[in-house]
Parts: structure tokens; C-alpha cells; sequence
């Protein structure tokens, strides 16, 4: 099925936002409806598969896929901020850092202090390093390593006991 011009404006804008009722309003559909509209047609078949045509299409532009996310946030979460510093404490010289410090440094800041007469006495540099916590807690979320409930293989025979629900044999 082809999607009308308001369903392809929608299908372009839900990817740039990831939010329905926006992509609805973006796409001309009254704002007193785009809620409604816009949840209606995340569940139309033929949007769907527009959507996730577009995002396909999207990751190869990008050359992004699950296993460059995951390497990098390993990299990430076993960042050495030994391997930007000399023995002595002082900061290598960029094309010394190892490819992957340089790919995860964000940002490099350096603030020159000097005497009131305008002479540097010091210099002092700002890394921006990647939150370690945050990438092993996608990590392992990714890899489902948390535990948020409990699923249950089999069946399970409930019996309800003033109004709360327990399984059978449940005191």
C-alpha cells in the first residue's frame, strides 16, 4: 500500500523525532488530533515498514549498527586515562594517544595562566572523557544483565485470595 503524502511526511518526521504527536503536527495534521493520529499510525503495517525502511536506510548512511555502538561503549566503559599521560603526569602529545583515547576524548581545553605581566607561568588542560559508569550500564542493559522482573516458564495456576492474586498452594 502507498502512503499518502501526510503518511510519508509523517513516517520522515517520526524519524527525526521519535515522537508521534510532533511528527503528526509536523506532518500537517491538526494538533487538536496528532496524538491520536500519530499513534494510529505507528500501527499501520504499511507505515511501519516505511519507517523501518527509512531507518535501515538511515544506519547504512551512517554506517551505524549494534556491533560499532557496543565496541565503542566497551571501549568506553575500559577507557585508561593512563594512556594520555606521560610517567611524569604531564599530557601527551595527541598523535601519542592510542586511536581509541582519541577516538573517545570529546573535548581538550587548555587555559594558559599567567603573571600580571602577561607571561605564561602554567598551562592547564581540560579533558572531556566518556562517562564510564553510563557505558557499562547500556552495556548491560544491552546484554540484560539487570534483572527488572521476574518471567516464569510453564504454567503457573493462580488462585485469588481477598482480591490479591497468588499461586496456587500460597499461604
Amino acid at each position: 500500500m502507498k502512503l499518502t503524502p501526510k503518511q510519508a511526511a509523517f513516517a520522515q518526521r517520526y524519524l527525526a523525532t521519535l515522537n508521534a504527536t510532533q511528527a503528526a503536527k509536523d506532518a500537517g495534521y491538526s494538533p487538536r488530533t496528532a496524538r491520536s493520529i500519530g499513534a494510529e499510525n505507528l500501527t499501520k503495517p504499511h507505515i511501519q515498514a516505511a519507517i523501518a525502511q527509512a531507518m535501515k536506510t538511515q544506519q547504512k548512511k551512517l554506517e551505524l549498527d549494534a556491533e560499532f555502538v557496543i565496541g565503542r561503549l566497551m571501549k568506553a566503559a575500559a577507557f585508561d586515562i593512563a594512556d594520555v599521560f606521560e610517567d611524569d603526569g604531564a599530557l601527551k602529545s595527541i598523535k601519542d594517544w592510542p586511536t581509541h583515547a582519541r577516538e573517545l576524548v570529546s573535548g581538550l581545553k587548555t587555559q594558559e595562566t599567567t603573571d600580571g605581566k602577561g607571561v605564561v607561568i602554567g598551562q592547564t588542560r581540560e579533558l572531556k572523557l566518556p562517562d564510564r559508569i553510563r557505558a557499562l550500564e547500556l552495556l548491560g542493559k544491552r546484554l540484560r544483565l539487570f534483572v527488572d522482573r521476574v518471567e516464569h516458564e510453564g504454567d503457573i495456576k493462580y488462585t485469588v485470595i481477598t482480591g490479591v492474586p497468588r499461586p496456587e498452594g500460597a499461604e
